[in-house]
């Protein structure tokens, strides 16, 4: 930490930003995004497929078990997410006007700070893992006090097996199958609108 370049102090300025977000939102707020998201992720990623038949059965169905599954996993992240944000928010008003409020907003801002300090640590994990990128990274490995921590900490974390685990099951998306029926069923819900008065006029006139 004694010597600081341009990076370190990029990554200082951007902590400090984004911990100060913290003391509006608050550890109540902001802890019930962050377990939202996170288990919105993990649970959609080990039964997406069920809630994506749940889907095709009950609201509409794609005839793309790739489709639908997408359409599960975004449900259930959706789910878990809105639920916890709504959570937060009722807990948040409870205390609002109470003492417990200013804690609410001191320990806010230390949750703000864990939360952007793995955050930066996962971008820093990933520019480090972009094959044109690399001798950039490197570079500022040996020279940054703070590059190389933030990197072995989220090395750490993708390594968990939690996370592990939901990359797998997030690697059973074949997405260039996805995307081609994708597009195969944007053309297909075309073909079943309506044509446009411009469309019906301009075939009159060609009749």
């Amino acid at each position: 930490m004694d010597n600081l370049n341009y990076i370190d102090i990029g990554i200082l300025v951007l902590l400090i930003l984004l911990s100060l977000k913290g003391i509006w939102q608050g550890i109540i707020r902001g802890l019930a995004s962050f377990l939202g998201i996170l288990l919105g992720i993990f649970f959609a990623s080990r039964f997406y497929n069920d809630a994506g038949e749940w889907f095709a059965s009950n609201i509409y169905d794609f005839n793309s078990p790739d489709l639908n599954a997408l359409v599960g996993f975004l449900i259930i992240i959706t789910f878990i997410w809105a639920s916890f944000l709504l959570l937060g928010e009722i807990l948040y008003r409870a205390i609002k006007f109470t003492p417990l409020a200013v804690l609410d907003g001191a320990f806010g801002l230390m949750f703000g700070f864990c939360k952007a300090f793995l955050l930066i640590s996962i971008i820093v994990f990933g520019i480090s893992q972009i094959g044109w990128l690399k001798n950039f990274s490197q570079n500022i490995e040996q020279s940054s006090s703070l590059f190389p921590m933030m990197k072995n900490l989220a090395v750490h974390i993708m390594n968990l097996e939690q996370i592990q685990e939901v990359k797998e099951n997030l690697n059973n998306f074949n997405t260039q199958q996805l995307e081609e029926k994708l597009d195969n069923t944007t053309k297909q819900l075309q073909n079943k609108l309506p044509a446009s008065p411009k469309q019906d006029s301009h075939n009159w006139r060609q009749r």
